[in-house]
């Protein structure tokens, strides 16, 4: 397996042009579960299907020293912000906080980008995952809960690689590991659904 570290929306460009066999997104939340399923059937049409592995905790990863104990108070303080690019699920978190608030001018590649800019002082907060905030040891704000789904073609259901990926996604010793990181939740189930 070659993972390739994309946006939600750009894993589904891939998908869509065939040069990934599945796309991980997180467009959905707790308030709109159905956001990948609208996504990946707007981007890719008929003929794939989610599984729906985790849901993991997105907020704002803050510099340790800041005492804002709220979203609301960081959004209103002067604050540097590292963003994060268009058609990232972080970048739709990111938009809802800021509101009509601009975006910030600096972007972040990926969650890791996030936290390595607030951890040097580049910047004072971003959206980030809870477990690559405090593996940063920054300080963490829940905003949402986020559901990730591996999205893949419907034909791809029988080749072997795919029943391989789906058969370690479903070992215990796999959903142990997940469940012992912060902000994570796994799915019950782990069942494919149709777009």
């Amino acid at each position: 397996m070659l993972p390739v570290h994309r946006s939600s929306r750009a894993s589904l460009e891939l998908l869509g042009q065939g040069v990934v066999h599945a796309a991980g997104i997180h467009l959905a939340t707790t308030d709109d579960d159905a956001a990948n399923a609208r996504a990946a059937r707007t981007m890719l049409g008929d003929g794939f299907a989610l599984l729906r592995f985790a849901s993991w905790d997105e907020g704002l990863a803050v510099q340790p020293g800041l005492s804002a104990r709220s979203v609301n108070a960081l959004v209103r303080g002067k604050l540097r912000w590292i963003g994060r690019e268009a058609g990232a699920g972080a970048r739709q978190c990111q938009d809802e906080i800021l509101g009509q608030r601009p975006a910030p001018r600096r972007l972040a590649r990926d969650h890791w980008g996030v936290a390595e800019a607030v951890r040097c002082g580049w910047a004072d907060v971003g959206v980030c995952l809870r477990l690559v905030s405090e593996q940063a040891g920054l300080s963490f704000l829940h905003v949402r809960d986020e559901a990730y789904d591996l999205c893949f073609p419907e034909s791809f259901s029988a080749d072997v690689r795919l029943k391989k990926l789906l058969e370690l996604l479903r070992s215990p010793s796999l959903r142990r590991l997940f469940a012992a990181l912060p902000g994570y939740e796994l799915s019950r189930t782990l069942e494919s659904r149709s777009l």
